[in-house]
């Protein structure tokens, strides 16, 4: 199916407000942004992104009462990260990025992305269109962490244990998209999970609590306890974001009840909810201000 089949709603106009008292400082962990002008996809593009500049990030950000975020790359655009740098130019302050990069990309590059406030590089290795797999991972780790900046990972489904070792090597920290990526039917005794809470508790890894690709119901009772498992397991090294604009979905998605989905996965318990999305957020992206 070609990028333009698989298209993506624009943004909503509004958001579902928060039903808990949402943390100062809390942080949207996982965000995508397009450019402002006109934009080229690559050419194995996944899907076709919907206009979705800055300024509506900013927005919906704010009806969430969302202080801080962190803007990642959406494969979409590959390498060209224009959306990111022009996101993190308006706000540098308040924004931290994730960024999609060669093997080719200097040292100057690196550094000059740092400074406006990049705290990451993006590996994806399910085939996915536009993303750069293992052997740069692999290659860039060792650079980035001179930064302090980490690697942000998604493999397929079935490939966390074979990726393992891999992982288990990188010199860098490691922060794992979409709670791992792999299905609900994963339960938490099931091999791939295991190889998550390895990494979580001798690696020292992060996860991003977001679950609403995994399953249609916002509160999957085994999603749930996926949640509850990682968090129980390393609580210091939980992050949470909206994934907004939801790339690549046909139907609405509303950030505002994704939220509010996920403070009811524990409860609306203010203790998890400022460690999840205010103080460890801070602690993975603002630690290393300068390198």
């Amino acid at each position: 199916m070609s990028a333009v089949e698989q298209g993506s709603l624009p943004p909503p106009e509004s958001y579902t407000t928060p039903t808990f008292v949402v943390p100062g400082g809390a942080w949207d962990c996982h965000s995508h942004v397009t450019p402002r002008g006109n934009w080229a996809l690559v050419s194995d593009a996944s899907y076709l992104p919907a206009p979705a500049p800055p300024e509506k990030h900013r927005k919906m950000r704010a009806a969430l009462g969302l202080q801080r975020g962190a803007v990642i790359q959406a494969s979409a655009f590959g390498t060209d990260n224009t959306g990111v740098i022009e996101a993190l130019t308006d706000e540098p302050d308040i924004l931290r990025g994730v960024v999609v990069a060669g093997q080719t990309i200097d040292d100057a590059e690196i550094e000059r992305l740092h400074g406006i406030g990049v705290r990451g590089m993006r590996f994806i290795t399910n085939g996915l269109g536009g993303t750069v797999g293992t052997q740069a991972m692999v290659a860039l780790a060792p650079r980035i962490a001179e930064f302090g900046w980490h690697a942000e990972v998604l493999p397929g489904p079935t490939q966390w244990p074979e990726l393992l070792p891999v992982l288990e090597a990188l010199p860098c920290k490691i922060v794992i998209d979409h709670m791992g990526g792999f299905p609900p039917e994963f339960g938490v005794n099931h091999p791939t999970t295991q190889v998550i809470r390895k990494l979580l508790v001798e690696r020292g890894a992060w996860v991003k609590l977001i679950g609403y690709r995994l399953s249609d119901d916002l509160m999957d009772s085994r999603v749930i306890e996926r949640a509850h498992v990682f968090y129980g397991d390393a609580p210091g090294q939980m992050i949470w974001g909206t994934d907004w604009p939801h790339v690549g979905i046909k139907k609405p998605v509303d950030a505002g009840q994704l939220i509010n989905a996920f403070a009811r996965w524990f409860d609306n318990d203010p203790e998890v909810m400022h460690r999840v999305l205010a103080m460890n957020p801070a602690c993975l992206f603002d630690q290393y201000d300068s390198n």
